[in-house]
């Protein structure tokens, strides 16, 4: 989505033109209680199960999405943050009362999370489903109202989740406007108290850039080209199953999915030989074929794709049909560095095998790079591992698997630098969406008049009263 090509006005009437002038209405925001919340998540919660069977046929014609598929990356994840967040809504709600410095006695101190008021979270087309209604579900918890603004690249899904939306939330807690860039950058202009966003750093540039005009605080969630780094002590088969399923789920079109592999040069040809085993395992002869392999989101991306192939030493797969919106898995054995397939994320079925001849040489070159999202390490020392994953040039990351970083809603899931900034899931999600608020109550009747001019207490002991 372009957000910078919108016009600032609606020159034509349509569902989305309708959609956005009902969303921009807005009156009078008032904190909800957690009675209130508790009745809008579990409201979420039996739509979504309404909707179920409309949700895997979109998810199929969308993307490819196998029934296994769209429970495990979609639904479910869904589902899981809906229960996590009905059972931690009142400690996360709950206020904090600290004991004050005795220079600021007397007086209570307490501290609440208060919500933003009304939010707007913007959803990519990769995971249609699951990042409309995940981040959905931490502003529920924290008293939002909100616009979720669907991706017009996944059209099927996006319709069911405004399905979703319309029946859980007839009273307009929460809304949904269809469109593309132009209502996007219309919704930006409109002044939302706080924008989530889910998509590349090319538009997040963009999207932090209109939220700044207004000084709207963003949690952005990018992307980047996550490594996988595999040391000569790994276990060759888990290792080789773990990026196989982590780069070839959803057809590779993940944030966080293994971008690149490093391998030590001894390793090389028999880790290629091993992943083409479990190509073979997981998806057949012929992945066109199985059930189990997505499709990529359009003509467009196929296109993208197939130009990064050009020239390349394709190890495996390599088979592109634009017509039937197909890549094959694809692995390019040792891509020349200047290659354009390590040049941008791939986002795609598409797996570069790079040989090391040393560790050190591996990690100064990844964290010379602008930082990644993920980060993934394969080798049974621990001392390895902890070698591996140091540094501060990535978001997050697992030793000895992929993606169920991602997964897990008991971790705050989030960029650092290019692949983002703030965080989400579970209790994450909601401080997000939410903001602390203190306030002191202080009591008549005593009121010392050493704190005033004129009668002010000496500096030395204000010193050691403030340590």
């Amino acid at each position: 989505m372009d957000a910078h090509t919108v016009s600032p006005t609606l020159s034509t009437r349509s569902p989305a033109a309708d959609d956005l002038k009902d969303a921009v209405s807005r009156s009078g925001f008032q904190i909800p209680g957690t009675a209130a919340r508790r009745r809008n998540i579990w409201n979420l919660r039996n739509a979504l199960g309404h909707h179920e069977t409309p949700l895997l046929d979109a998810l199929s014609r969308d993307l490819g999405k196998s029934e296994f598929e769209a429970h495990t990356n979609e639904i479910g994840l869904v589902r899981h943050e809906i229960g996590l967040a009905l059972r931690s809504l009142k400690n996360w709600t709950r206020t904090r009362r600290p004991v004050l410095e005795l220079f600021a006695q007397p007086g209570a101190a307490r501290t609440d999370r208060v919500p933003w008021g009304d939010v707007l979270i913007i959803a990519p087309w990769n995971f249609p489903v699951m990042l409309a209604l995940s981040p959905l579900v931490s502003a529920l918890a924290a008293g939002n109202r909100a616009v979720v603004k669907p991706s017009e690249l996944a059209p099927e899904s996006a319709r069911v989740v405004g399905d979703i939306v319309r029946e859980a939330f007839p009273d307009g807690t929460v809304k949904v406007v269809q469109g593309g860039p132009r209502e996007t950058g219309l919704l930006l202009e409109s002044g939302f108290d706080f924008v989530f966003f889910t998509g590349s750093s090319r538009v997040g540039r963009i999207i932090m850039k209109q939220a700044a005009d207004t000084l709207t605080p963003v949690v952005l969630e990018l992307g980047g080209r996550n490594p996988a780094v595999v040391a000569d002590d790994a276990a060759l088969k888990q290792t080789v199953r773990q990026i196989v399923w982590g780069k070839f789920n959803n057809a590779g079109q993940a944030c966080v999915a293994p971008d690149h592999v490093y391998v030590p040069r001894q390793m090389k040809d028999i880790f290629i030989r091993e992943i083409r085993k479990t190509i073979t395992e997981f998806f057949g002869e012929d992945p066109r074929r199985s059930g189990d392999f997505g499709r990529i989101i359009s003509s467009e991306h196929v296109r993208r794709l197939e130009r990064l192939l050009n020239g390349e030493n394709v190890a495996a797969g390599g088979v592109v049909d634009s017509g039937a919106s197909y890549v094959s898995p694809t692995v390019i054995d040792s891509p020349d560095p200047d290659a354009a397939v390590l040049q941008e994320e791939i986002f795609g079925p598409i797996l570069p095998v790079l040989p090391y001849d040393s560790l050190e040489s591996v990690l100064e070159e990844i964290n010379s790079r602008p930082a990644s999202l993920s980060r993934y390490a394969f080798t049974g020392s621990r001392k390895t591992a902890e070698t591996i994953m140091a540094g501060n040039r990535y978001g997050g990351g697992v030793v000895n698997g992929t993606l169920i970083q991602f997964a897990s809603s008991k971790l705050p899931f989030g960029g650092a630098g290019e692949s983002g900034m703030g965080r989400a899931h579970g209790r994450a999600g909601f401080e997000a969406f939410s903001r602390t608020r203190s306030i002191i109550t202080r009591p008549f009747g005593l009121d010392l008049p050493m704190a005033y001019p004129g009668r002010r207490l000496p500096l030395g002991l204000i010193r050691r009263l403030m340590g």
